[in-house]
This record gives structure tokens, C-alpha cells and sequence, in this order.
């Protein structure tokens, strides 16, 4: 994706610079490394909970056989909310 391409220069001129992408395209996912994606969720008390995806239980299986955003797709949010509580 070329829009992936130019945030990617201009973080190397800027390295100051965070950017916040946000998608629910895993094709558009495939473009980042898995340690570059944080997956989002709700708690039961309505309050988001934020993971790196590299944080799933079963990660490292999963991106020897996935793609960036297969692996997203696939695995989906639910882990999240029991990974930021420490489950």
C-alpha cells in the first residue's frame, strides 16, 4: 500500500514522530510486522483493553504459518481482555 510506503519514510526522517493507524482490513494488516500491531478490545466493564498481537498465547505457532493479518483475522479480540488482566 503506497500510504504505508510514505508514513514509513517520513518515520525515518521524523523519528519523533508516532503514528496511530487504525483498520479492520487484514489485507491491510499484512502491510505491518506483528510487533507493530496492537489488538483492541472491550472488558465486561466497557473499558478497552490493548494487547500487542505478539502478546497472544499461541503467537509464536500462529506467525509460522500466518501472515500479519491472517493471524489478527484469524484469532480475532476475545484474548485480549484475558491477556490484560493477566489470565
Amino acid at each position: 500500500f503506497a500510504i504505508i510506503e510514505s508514513i514509513r519514510r517520513v518515520m525515518k526522517v521524523r523519528e519523533d514522530l508516532q503514528v496511530v493507524c487504525t483498520s479492520h482490513s487484514p489485507v491491510l494488516v499484512d502491510s505491518f510486522e506483528p510487533h507493530e500491531v496492537r489488538v483492541m478490545a472491550l472488558n465486561p466493564a466497557g473499558h478497552t483493553a490493548l494487547q500487542p498481537l505478539t502478546a497472544h498465547p499461541k503467537f509464536e505457532r500462529y506467525n509460522a504459518m500466518l501472515q500479519t493479518g491472517e493471524l489478527w483475522g484469524s484469532t480475532g479480540e476475545d484474548w485480549v481482555v484475558d491477556a490484560s488482566a493477566g489470565k
